[in-house]
C-alpha cells in the first residue's frame, strides 16, 4: 500500500466516522396517568383535583400533543393514576398562527384495597 492510497483510505475512514448518526437519546418513561373520557368507578378511585394542560404551537397536532403531555405531567405531579377529560378547547378554523389547545379534566388516584 502506497502512502497516497493509505492517506486516501484514512481520509475516507475519518469522513465516514464523522458523519455517523448521533446516538439516540431515549426519553425517560414515567408511569403517567391514563386519560379516559368515561366516568371512573368511585369504589376504585378517589378524586384528588382538577388539572389543565395548555399548549400553543403553529401546528395544531403538535399543540395537542404538548397539551396532553402537560396535562399528564401535572396529574403525575399530584399523584394521579387516571385523568377523566372534561373539556377540550381547540382553536377555531380561522385562528392566528399560534394555535392554543386546552385540555381540562379531573385527576383520580387508585384506592389501595389491601
Amino acid at each position: 500500500m502506497t502512502l497516497r492510497s493509505f492517506a486516501i483510505a484514512s481520509l475516507l475512514l475519518a469522513t465516514a466516522c464523522s458523519h455517523a448518526p448521533p446516538p439516540q437519546v431515549v426519553p425517560r418513561v414515567l408511569d403517567t396517568p391514563q386519560l379516559v373520557v368515561n366516568p371512573v368507578p368511585r369504589t376504585l378511585y378517589r378524586y384528588i383535583g382538577r388539572v389543565e394542560g395548555v399548549a400553543s404551537s403553529p401546528d395544531l397536532v403538535e399543540a395537542a400533543r404538548v397539551a396532553q403531555d402537560d396535562l399528564r405531567w401535572k396529574a403525575y405531579a399530584r399523584g394521579a393514576d387516571v385523568v377523566r377529560i372534561d373539556y377540550v378547547a381547540a382553536p377555531p378554523e380561522h385562528a392566528r398562527a399560534h394555535r392554543r389547545v386546552l385540555l381540562a379534566g379531573r385527576a383520580y388516584k387508585a384506592i389501595d384495597h389491601r
